[in-house]
């Protein structure tokens, strides 16, 4: 797990203070702004918001809490964690990966940082589509683990991506992979982007 969940899901978080404006609320979801990471979102109404050390996590059982607080979640059939973040788009075109479309950043962010961490397999990409925000899933598997991860990104402004990366087994991602989706669309960054490429 410390191979995918370390390096990937809290070397890229970036953010920090401010407060959002965002659309309305999707039914069974529950509101969060961190002043800190600079991101306001919605989350699945139940689940726990964990943030602490400048990474932001959602669980959806609370003994995860603790755990992703450790850094060592210990996933149990139905467990979900989600990393979310926020990166500037020239970080995208610095790793070769074109940022003009959903789809072809989850695909290039999946061959950069993921698969390239080896026995990473079975990468199955979709898009959603919420009003006019679109968001785009690739769920993976690793061989070194007996569960599955995600990676989701959306377009927050011109300049800006929404990143954010699901740990699960297998039927529980998929299982709940709109309602992940769905997060990842409500997801605002409310700093700027100097204060981003600051941090």
């Amino acid at each position: 797990m410390k191979r995918i969940f370390v390096p990937v899901l809290f070397a890229l978080i970036a953010a920090a203070p401010a407060m959002a404006q965002f659309g309305g609320m999707p039914s069974g979801f529950a509101s969060y702004q961190s002043e800190e990471m600079q991101v306001a979102f919605y989350y699945p109404d139940g689940w726990y918001v964990v943030e602490s050390d400048g990474n932001l996590a959602i669980v959806n059982r609370e003994a995860l809490i603790d755990q992703v607080n450790a850094d060592q979640p210990d996933l149990q059939p139905g467990d979900t964690v989600v990393v979310v973040g926020v990166l500037p788009t020239m970080l995208l075109a610095m790793m070769g990966v074109p940022a003009d479309d959903v789809s072809a950043i989850v695909n290039g962010m999946f061959e950069n940082m993921i698969s390239s961490s080896g026995g990473v397999e079975n990468g199955e990409a979709q898009t959603h589509s919420y009003g006019d925000r679109a968001v785009a899933s690739m769920l993976f598997d690793d061989s070194a683990e007996a569960f599955s991860g995600m990676i989701m990104v959306a377009h927050e402004q011109e300049e800006v991506i929404v990143f954010a990366v699901s740990l699960g087994f297998r039927e529980d991602l998929l299982r709940e992979r709109d309602d992940l989706a769905r997060l990842v669309s409500t997801v605002e960054f409310t700093g700027d982007l100097s204060s981003l490429m600051g941090q």
